[in-house]
């Protein structure tokens, strides 16, 4: 349970700066200047810095969370009161002393995560013909089912 909760924890840390970035340059919208500029975005040291210190401080926030009260509610509902849960207990204290590391050692990935997620966006953007005519091909075939089955045809 201590490695779900940390888990799921500095996911959120890591995703959140990520998706504020993605936000900003919507790739789905098919502006080839946009995906580019995400792509350059993220390839970039200064935004690759600023989302380093916002997963580091994150990631600070998140391991003070108290979960005494959830871990407490959680016994209540399964009837299982075989540990005992102090109350003021927080992220930091289930995950044990490797918390102390955790947003350090997560902010210095950060660029190289935002490097890969460039990577990954271009590739997708020279995939986007292809998806396209493969979207395409979907709806006619579809369309063509749903006439065959309703006799339309």
């Amino acid at each position: 349970m201590r490695a779900l909760i940390a888990a799921a924890t500095l996911s959120l840390a890591f995703a959140s700066p990520h998706v504020a970035l993605a936000q900003e340059a919507d790739p789905l919208e098919g502006d080839d200047a946009g995906i580019a500029q995400l792509a350059d975005r993220l390839n970039d040291p200064d935004q690759q810095e600023h989302a380093s210190a916002m997963v580091h401080t994150l990631g600070e926030v998140l391991l003070s969370l108290p979960v005494g009260p959830l871990l407490s509610a959680a016994q209540e509902a399964t009837g299982d009161h075989s540990a005992d849960v102090d109350e003021s207990a927080t992220v930091r204290d289930l995950v044990g002393e490797e918390a102390q590391d955790m947003p350090r050692e997560l902010s210095e990935r950060v660029p190289q995560m935002m490097g890969l997620l460039a990577g990954l966006v271009e590739g997708l953007d020279a995939m986007r013909p292809a998806l396209t005519e493969l979207s395409e091909t979907m709806r006619e075939k579809i369309a063509e089912s749903t006439m065959a089955e309703t006799g339309e045809l």
